[in-house]
Parts: C-alpha cells; sequence; structure tokens
C-alpha cells in the first residue's frame, strides 16, 4: 500500500482553559493509500522544521495514535510550545503507519504552516499564555526579534520590540514586567513589575526598579531608578542615578550623579565632576559634592531679603582669605600674592576677578605674644574697599596714628 497525503493547516483551536488561547492549533488533512483517500485507523507523527528539506527541528516531535481517518480526512490537535512560533517560516513533516504498525513513513515534501491574512499585519509579534504563573494569569505580548523571549512560567509580559538575531536578544524572567526596545535587555527571575525602557545592555535583577535607557546600566536594588547613562548601578533600596557614567547608588534612598560618584551610605548623595577618580561618601544622610571649578550661587540676598540662619547667597560667599606674620603670607586661599610696599603699607592681590564695589575686605590685627600696654605696641587695621577688579590695600597704625608693621589676617566676601 502507498501511502501519500495533501495537508492543509486550518485554524488556532480555543484553549481548554477560560482565560485565553493555549499554544495548540488544529491541524486537517487528507491522506491517500494507493492513490484512493484512505480509511481507518492511522498512527501518525508530527515534526516541525525551519527549512523545507534538512534544517533543524523545532521543539520535539508529537505523536497521535490511533487517528481516525474518514474518506481521507483527519484531525488533530498539534502543540509545540510558546517558543515555535517567533515568525520565522516552519515547516511540518508528517509520518504515517496503520495503527500499531511497525514502521513509519515520512510524506514528503513537508508543509509549510502559513498564517492568517490578518496576522501578516503585525510580523514577529506574537502572544505565549503562561499556566504556569500567579493566580493573575495574562498573555505575554512579545515584540521586535523572533530571538526575543519570556522564560517559561512567566506572565504578563510585554516585550514591545528591539532585539537582533546575531545574538542580542530581550530577555524576560519576571512576571509583570516590560522591555520597551533596545538590544540585549534583561529582565532576570527577581525584577518582577520592573521595566527597561530601552538601551543596550541593562539588567533589572530587584523588584519594581526602572531603567530609562542608556548603556551597561544595572537595576538591583528593590525600587531603583537609573535614568540612563553608561555602567551606572542603583543597588540601594529607593536608590536612584540619574544619568552619567560609573556612578553607584548602593546605600538605602541614596543619590549618585555626575562621574564615579559612590553614594554607598543610606541617604547620601554624590555628585562628581570630570575628575577621573571615585568620589565616596563616608556617613548617612551626608551630602558629597566635587566641583574642582567652584560652586557658583546665583541668588542675591539683597538689602530687602529676610535671610534664614544657615541659608548661603552669593552676597554672603568666602571668596579669599588670608594670615601675614612678619611680612609672609603664612597661610591662604584665592590669594596670588600680598606685598609690603613700605611701612603699615601691603596690597593684596587675588586670583580671581571682581567688577565694581563686589569686593568686602575684612581686617584683623593678630597679637604674637602678650597684649599692647603701650600705645605705640598698639596696632590698628584698616582696609580701602577696592583697589582694583583684583586687588585691595591693608593699612597698619600704631596707638599713636604712625604707621607700622603689623600681622594681620584678613577675610575676603564678594559676589
Amino acid at each position: 500500500m502507498r501511502i501519500a497525503s495533501l495537508l492543509c493547516v486550518l485554524v488556532l483551536s480555543l484553549s481548554r482553559v477560560a482565560w485565553g488561547l493555549s499554544t495548540e492549533f488544529t491541524y486537517q488533512g487528507q491522506l491517500r493509500a494507493d492513490a484512493l483517500p484512505a480509511s481507518g485507523s492511522y498512527d501518525l507523527q508530527f515534526a516541525l522544521f525551519d527549512a523545507v528539506t534538512a534544517g533543524t527541528q523545532i521543539g520535539t516531535t508529537a505523536t497521535s495514535s490511533g487517528v481516525t481517518v474518514t474518506n481521507g480526512v483527519f484531525t488533530v490537535v498539534l502543540d509545540f510550545g510558546s517558543q515555535a512560533f517567533s515568525g520565522d517560516d516552519r515547516w511540518l513533516e508528517v509520518s504515517v503507519q496503520p495503527a500499531g504498525g511497525s514502521g513509519y513513513t515520512t510524506l514528503a515534501p513537508r508543509q509549510q504552516l502559513t498564517a492568517t491574512p490578518y496576522a501578516l499585519a503585525l510580523p514577529n509579534l506574537r502572544t505565549e499564555a503562561s499556566m504556569n504563573g500567579p493566580s493573575f494569569l495574562s498573555a505575554n505580548v512579545i515584540g521586535g526579534s523572533s530571538v526575543n523571549a519570556v522564560a517559561a512560567g512567566v506572565t504578563g509580559v510585554v516585550i514591545a520590540g528591539g532585539g537582533a538575531t546575531n545574538g542580542f536578544p530581550q530577555l524576560i524572567d519576571a512576571n509583570y514586567s516590560s522591555i520597551g526596545g533596545g538590544y540585549s535587555n534583561t529582565i532576570t527571575a527577581n525584577g518582577a513589575q520592573s521595566t527597561i525602557a530601552g538601551g543596550v545592555g541593562n539588567i533589572a535583577s530587584a523588584g519594581g526598579v526602572t531603567i530609562a535607557g542608556g548603556q551597561s546600566n544595572t537595576g538591583s536594588g528593590n525600587f531603583g531608578t537609573v535614568g540612563g547613562g553608561q555602567s551606572n548601578t542603583a543597588g540601594g533600596t529607593n536608590a536612584t542615578v540619574p544619568g552619567g557614567d560609573s556612578n553607584t547608588a548602593s546605600g538605602a534612598g541614596s543619590f549618585a550623579a555626575g562621574h564615579r560618584a559612590k553614594a554607598i551610605n543610606t541617604g547620601s548623595f554624590v555628585w562628581g565632576d570630570s575628575t577621573n577618580a571615585d568620589l565616596t561618601s563616608t556617613a548617612n544622610d551626608q551630602m558629597t559634592i566635587r566641583a574642582s571649578g567652584g560652586v557658583a550661587l546665583t541668588v542675591n540676598a539683597t538689602n530687602a531679603t529676610a535671610v534664614p540662619v544657615g541659608t548661603l547667597y552669593r552676597d554672603n560667599t568666602v571668596v579669599a582669605w588670608g594670615r601675614v606674620s612678619g611680612n609672609t603670607l603664612t597661610d591662604a586661599f584665592n590669594v596670588a600674592s600680598v606685598v609690603r610696599n613700605s611701612a603699615g603699607n601691603y596690597t593684596v592681590t587675588l586670583n580671581t576677578t571682581f567688577a565694581g564695589t563686589a569686593l568686602l575686605p575684612v581686617v584683623s590685627i593678630s597679637y604674637i605674644g602678650a597684649q599692647p600696654t603701650t600705645a605705640a605696641g598698639v596696632r590698628i587695621a584698616a582696609a580701602d574697599q577696592l583697589l582694583s577688579s583684583t586687588a585691595f590695600n591693608v593699612y597698619t597704625n600704631n596707638g599713636l596714628f604712625a604707621a607700622a608693621d603689623a600681622d594681620f589676617n584678613f577675610i575676603v566676601t564678594g559676589r
């Protein structure tokens, strides 16, 4: 008896559970024996391949024993699992023997499985039903590259797109999570309810993580957030890295931004400038800032502003200070030089230029040794408000109002 077949796919079957479709589909075909429609009981085997000849088998071989064939027509229900149909072409290879026979005959050619016409409007978009997830089961929606995948038993997830077939898939292994785009993004088994909006090589490995994009960013603390950038890690619970690169917020509720900022303590805030070195917090609830170019405040207190204690405005910013002893500058900040012009007459030059009357120097005498007991031993200091945009004069006199050298300190405020 010569067996041949003419086969065609019909429709997806309804799932046997109440909440949606399964991965099963109904296959109906026509079987002929000696060129005539066959009737009787037959054993059928079905294998799915990615090519019409040779190729790679997809999934395992499905066997249907004792199938009733009437006037050549038979119907079976097949299921090759959730990963079988990713949008690429598939061919079905059918083998047959009389029921209880001793050897299968493989029919040729393989039959190509074709899509329902309207499904062609959404290439590489598929849904996968999870039968082993939590009680709130919902279908998984997977788009983008055919290699994008959802782990078995995971439910309610979305991969909206992205991925690449040359080894850069999007992967989700946690319930109710989503990946918007990009490629090589991963949500691990501990990343339930996490979101990766896009980017490349980002990983969410804790619950409720949000990674907006960027590259090689990691959210490993529950409810951590990485806004973007590169090689950033939000490792503490509720920690935040808004962007930048090589930043780590590992303390609970911590914040790290800029470059190589390490907020390792609870509630710490660290911002690093472009200096290529780590800047690390050292205590809980601490703010640490590295700004090699200085910190500029742009708010003026003005005469009418009531300034709360501890509030810093441009108007009360210390811009320079220094100590002069024996006509020598012994300690200073932002001071270029101090020159003794004559007895009791000094010129202080700063590194920073100030315009108009913005420079406000204050000078005080520093006595070395015992308190003076005579008018000649007393020293009095005064400073002009502004000699130039970078300098001011200091005048020192004794108690007889004669010019006399003195040790003095000065502090300069400005805006």
